[in-house]
C-alpha cells in the first residue's frame, strides 16, 4: 500500500455520535492492519542486522 492510498477520498470520517455498522470496523481493522504492516517493513528496511545488534548493545539500564 502507499501512502497516498491512505488520503483517499473515497473514505468517509464518521459522523457525530452514529455507531460504525460492523463492515465499517472491519474496514478500519484492515486498514490499521495495513498501516502496521508498512511500518513494521520500513522499520525493518531501514535497520540491517549491524543496526540491530548495536541499537542492543548500546541500550540504557537505570537512567544512564
Amino acid at each position: 500500500m502507499r501512502l497516498r492510498d491512505w488520503f483517499r477520498d473515497d473514505v468517509q470520517p464518521a459522523r457525530g455520535g452514529d455507531a460504525p455498522s460492523p463492515a465499517e470496523l472491519d474496514h478500519l481493522r484492515q486498514v490499521s492492519r495495513e498501516l502496521l504492516s508498512a511500518g513494521e517493513d520500513a522499520i525493518n528496511r531501514a535497520l540491517s542486522g549491524d543496526s540491530k545488534a548495536f541499537l542492543a548493545a548500546i541500550r540504557q539500564e537505570g537512567g544512564q
